[in-house]
């Protein structure tokens, strides 16, 4: 039996593209209300990670009015709140109506909400990235160093 937190994943994240926390216990249930893809049980009103790819994030930021309403506010309540993007910002390059200037555009504009933009690089690195950014927000507001 695996010990330590159990890590909750958004009902409408897709099984196929969806991190799964090799070593950890998980629970797969409706996050909708906290505006967040990933988070720990008993932390949802404090830590969330919203998992994008580069596609995703660079039309988020494309339709700025809806990614405010459905997900910045809600992210932005968090004391610790992050989105982690699958891919690398040159990788927006290569898209026919976005380049890495305009990625970096949005994301400046998203850090004006307090809410942290990681880029990971696979998808892998992006879930290795997710449980220690889980794991390392819950020892803050744990040892209450997360005050301020």
């Amino acid at each position: 039996m695996v010990n330590g937190p159990m890590f909750l994943i958004d009902s409408k994240e897709p099984i196929k593209t969806r991190w799964d926390f090799p070593g950890y216990r998980t629970c797969v249930k409706s996050l909708e209300k906290h505006g967040v893809d990933y988070t720990i049980q008993g932390y949802t009103t404090r830590i969330g990670v919203e998992r994008k790819t580069v596609v995703d994030l660079c039309g988020r930021i494309k339709n700025w009015a809806d990614f405010e309403r459905c997900q910045l506010r809600k992210l932005k309540r968090k004391r610790h709140a992050c989105i982690i993007v699958e891919g690398d910002i040159s990788w927006a390059d290569q898209m026919k109506y976005y380049n890495s200037i305009y990625l970096i555009k949005g994301v400046a504009r998203i850090m004006l909400y307090g809410v942290q933009v990681l880029f990971a690089g696979t998808r892998e690195d992006a879930m290795n990235c997710c449980t220690e950014y889980l794991l390392a927000a819950k020892n803050l507001v744990d040892t209450g160093k997360d005050a301020g």
